[in-house]
């Protein structure tokens, strides 16, 4: 029985050395690392966001009207970007709705002469709008900033004998940024 009982221990204590040797070990043999690369590609953006001026209203020959557009832009080239403004088509007229009677865009806004023209630095000095088909006014550059902030000044001179009447017209502004390389 003591041969029986020493036996069993010793069968038993195999089994327990067996499965110990065989349970999986972790070491430097059996552990692999790799990496991962990805990438992200971020477009070339230009933003642009112009205030619509108010109405110039009560303009009288003595004076020159004005009123102002705010420009936002935001640029993510990292190059200059540049906001210019022309007409939206070739008549660079202040009309009437019917178009009868005008106002010609002028460099040359003066209180008692019919006229109207842009600024960009608050009246001073003004452009006559360029049409559609011509070359457009620069209003600014971001000098590469990725925000840009200008204000654009309308003035409106009218003459003692100008038609009674509301004129408008249409113009567009542009944010462009050179993103060759």
């Amino acid at each position: 029985m003591t041969n029986r009982i020493l036996l069993g221990a010793s069968a038993l204590s195999l089994a327990i050395v067996g499965v110990a040797c065989l349970t999986p070990r972790a070491n430097a043999d059996t552990t692999q690392s790799v990496t991962a690369q990805f990438s992200v590609t971020v477009p070339y953006a230009v933003g642009i966001t112009v205030t619509q001026p108010t109405a110039i209203t009560g303009l009288k020959a003595s004076s020159v009207g004005t009123t102002t557009s705010s420009i936002s832009t935001t640029n993510n080239t990292g190059k200059t970007g540049t906001v210019t403004v022309k007409d939206a088509d070739t008549n660079t007229n202040l009309a009437t709705s019917d178009g009868s009677y005008t106002i010609p865009t002028s460099s040359k806004v003066a209180a008692g002469t019919s006229s109207w023209g842009i600024s960009t630095d608050s009246g001073s000095t003004y452009k006559a709008m360029p049409a559609s088909n011509g070359t457009a006014a620069t209003v600014g550059n971001d000098g590469a900033a990725t925000t840009g902030s200008y204000t654009v000044t309308y003035g409106v001179g009218v003459s003692s004998v100008q038609r009674a009447g509301t004129y408008s017209d249409t113009i567009q502004f542009t944010m462009t940024a050179d993103t060759s390389n």
